[in-house]
């Protein structure tokens, strides 16, 4: 059996088959990152997305398309250093509307640099950064975060407040995940015993173990959750969900991570950051 070609390095054979243009996009929220590429000749990968474009001088395109480019880590240094989010930036490029990703691709020849005269572009960044919002009679009003795709309120849990995050799936209303939060919150003094007795079983060990402070005494495990303090709840419109503590120095400052559903109720914890 032929070995299968790794699907990013299918992704650039199809973009190397594409002429070289120029493209005027929007840098997207998230601006420009880098990954390891696993190539000793090129070891990064830059990779950025305009959240609108043009192309030869034709009509602005609001779907995103994605940019990349293998390159050195002193090119990767250089390269995010030069630009932030929503800058108008003119490159040359090799695209390919139709690709094995399902979304506009382009592989990166040349960043040309900022473009301050594609004025319907300027306009367009501007409109990027305009608030979206919406309110629902319980939790408030939502905010979207552009750099994540998800909407976030400040919702009242017990006596203190947390962060509630919407996050759903590519192409799903945000909306469909307020179903989740309001099961929880509907139950909220089970899910936060249950939530918690979770973490205890799966974390007080591993603490008592391996986590304790220079004469530290071991925790019982009423004092262990009596150090968690939650943080945030993320839900999607499936019914799944991740409860975030601080972990109040139990782990020196790490966060606990706790997912799970509606369904099968906690099913990880884990250390994060």
């Amino acid at each position: 059996m032929p070995e299968q070609q790794d699907p990013h390095d299918a992704l650039v054979a199809e973009l190397e088959q594409q002429p070289v243009t120029e493209v005027v996009g929007v840098l997207g929220p998230s601006g420009m990152a880098g990954a390891s590429s696993g190539q000793d000749a090129c070891p990064w990968i830059l990779q950025f997305i305009f959240a609108a474009w043009k192309q030869n001088g034709g009509g602005i395109q609001n779907r995103e398309l994605t940019v990349r480019k293998p390159v050195s880590k002193a090119e990767l240094n250089a390269t995010m250093g030069r630009f932030e989010p929503y800058d108008v930036i003119r490159i040359r490029a090799r695209v390919a509307e139709q690709n094995s990703y399902g979304k506009p691709q382009a592989l990166l020849d040349k960043i040309i640099g900022s473009d301050l005269l594609a004025a319907d572009l300027m306009k367009r960044a501007l409109e990027l950064q305009e608030p979206v919002t919406f309110e629902d009679e319980r939790f408030g009003v939502f905010t979207l975060d552009r750099r994540v795709d998800w909407y976030e309120a400040v919702v009242s849990w017990g006596s203190t407040d947390v962060r509630l995050t919407l996050s759903p799936h590519e192409g799903e209303d945000a909306k469909n995940c307020l179903a989740t939060a309001r099961a929880i919150w509907d139950l909220q003094l089970v899910w936060q015993e249950r939530v918690a007795n979770y973490v205890a079983s799966n974390l007080l060990t591993l603490k008592n173990d391996n986590w304790l402070g220079e004469d530290e005494p071991e925790l019982s495990e009423e004092e262990f959750k009596k150090r968690l303090t939650l943080n945030s709840i993320t839900v999607h419109a499936d019914g799944a969900f991740e409860f975030w503590y601080d972990d109040g120095d139990l782990f020196w400052g790490h966060s606990i991570r706790v997912s799970g559903s509606l369904s099968e109720g906690p099913t990880f914890a884990g250390i994060e950051g």
